[in-house]
């Protein structure tokens, strides 16, 4: 096994953020095509099928990728004991695959609700045969991302072209969940011959069960507590409304979960890092890079929050068409849920588990799942769609909440004031305008463009002004790159 070098925990996000982009672009540039083709119905068909695979995916998961990837990364510059690490935890993964299956083809025989779902569910199933037989989290651990980066831009091309080449009329939906699969889990047969230059996968007998089981599972409960208070917004709609309602409800969930990968692709290269160095008891290089990740997490995903709130039904409008417009309402409500949602990633993730303090991480999602079930079964029937999005906004801040309390002195860092005050001046400037530019300009693609350059290019002068430290680190990296490239030609 070739140990790796250590990588540079900024050029890992900026690698993780491209990677988030292109799983990000593929949908972007589909959905608009797709959403079209298929009709709402038949797109909320594959979306209530995604929802019902996404629990038996998590099944087979059970816990395993954070498991691995928090103990894996303390233990990764030992050959042997890594080698033997990651065979028993594949062992387990493989085990727990195959029940999932079983569980699976239980619930599509005695579920008469799913009979009409049955090939649709089988196709986008595939999903949980190649995230096992992928083992991304192994990639993950040694910060492969440049790897992982561009396997990901090969499959996406391919997807997309599929996309356009098969996915010809509304007939079409099981065609599109098969690349819409591919698109996303299709890069992981890839990993069989990459894996193999790290270490060489087999099935073995695991003589640590216990050890590796305890921790799994209360990561799988959380897991499972975040995927019902997630998910079973989809699930609860398609079972107590229609498909039309969950094709709407799924176009403005599907923008959210866009920015939502995106602010929280710089979450998921931090923990393979956070877990290093709280092995090696690196507190004060732990706590400097805590500080720098919530700052770059406020200053992208404030006006990100802006953004999709006073564009809400432009970018519907854009995205799904006319028949996607009533969930315009959704996306807005939404937009305030993205705050809790990254912010809740990152006490919880990036702080609790890699601390070891998942138990409490638990806490905070069985209580917001229960929250999210109760009040689903109450406002549905009155509300529909929007009693989702209402509910989806709850269960995010009630897990923030619980994440802000249980990791107090976990850290140490202070927040940099000026950094927050630069981020809330430059939303204010978004919404003024927004505001005036909504009164001036009537065409909605016009408007839309009008806005988001003005408040690009409004957002970074006000950061410039108030010298926020994120920007002021890139520019300063920029420079410095500059001046080396310059006196190379000297």
């Amino acid at each position: 096994m070739k140990i790796k070098k250590k990588k540079s925990v900024g050029i890992n996000a900026v690698l993780n953020i491209i990677k988030q982009c292109c799983a990000i672009i593929f949908p972007l540039i589909t959905f608009p095509y797709a959403s079209r083709v298929l009709g709402v119905e038949n797109y909320g068909k594959v979306n209530f099928g995604t929802s019902i695979i996404s629990y038996f995916t998590l099944l087979a998961g059970l816990g395993i990728t954070n498991y691995a990837i928090r103990e894996g990364a303390r233990i990764r510059d030992n050959k042997e004991n890594f080698s033997a690490f990651v065979n028993e935890v594949f062992t387990i993964n493989v085990v727990t695959t195959l029940i999932s299956y079983a569980a699976l083809f239980l619930t599509l025989i005695f579920w008469d609700k799913l009979g009409s779902y049955r090939v649709l569910i089988l196709i986008q199933s595939l999903s949980i045969l190649f995230t096992t037989i992928g083992t991304d989290w192994i990639n993950s651990i040694y910060e492969e991302y440049a790897y992982i980066t561009i396997r990901y831009v090969i499959v996406h091309i391919i997807a997309i072209a599929l996309m356009f080449i098969f996915v010809r009329d509304s007939s079409d939906y099981i065609i599109y969940a098969f690349i819409a699969i591919f698109g996303t889990v299709g890069a992981n047969a890839i990993n069989i011959f990459h894996i193999r230059k790290i270490v060489k996968l087999r099935l073995v007998k695991v003589k640590n069960l216990k050890l590796h089981l305890i921790p799994m599972i209360m990561l799988f409960c959380n897991s499972l507590s975040v995927l019902i208070y997630v998910n079973s917004d989809v699930t609860m709609l398609g079972i107590l409304s229609d498909d039309k309602s969950v094709g709407i409800y799924s176009a403005a969930t599907k923008i959210y979960n866009i920015i939502k990968q995106l602010i929280n692709a710089i979450i998921v290269v931090m923990i393979p890092r956070l877990s290093a160095l709280l092995g090696k008891k690196m507190y004060d290089e732990y706590n400097k890079l805590l500080r720098n990740s919530f700052h770059a997490i406020v200053t992208l995903l404030a006006p990100a929050i802006t953004g999709v709130f006073v564009l809400s039904y432009e970018i519907i409008w854009i995205i799904g068409g006319e028949q996607y417009a009533p969930g315009y309402v959704v996306l807005s409500i939404l937009s305030i849920a993205l705050g809790g949602s990254v912010f809740a990633n990152f006490f919880n993730n990036a702080i609790l588990v890699p601390n070891k303090k998942e138990k409490y991480f638990l806490i905070a999602t069985i209580t917001a799942a229960i929250a999210n079930i109760v009040l689903n079964f109450i406002l549905i029937p009155t509300l529909d769609y929007v009693g989702t999005a209402v509910t989806t906004v709850i269960a995010e801040y009630i897990v923030l909440g619980f994440g802000i309390f249980f990791s107090r002195g976990l850290f140490t860092f202070k927040v940099i004031w000026r950094d927050l005050i630069s981020s809330l001046s430059g939303c204010i400037f978004i919404v003024l305008i927004s505001f005036v530019l909504h009164e001036f300009i009537d065409s909605i693609l016009l408007r839309t463009v009008a806005i988001c350059l003005s408040s690009v290019i409004g957002y970074f002068l006000i950061l410039i002004i108030f010298k926020n430290s994120l920007v002021t680190n890139v520019i300063v990296q920029v420079k410095k790159k500059l001046n080396e490239f310059c006196k190379r030609f000297k």
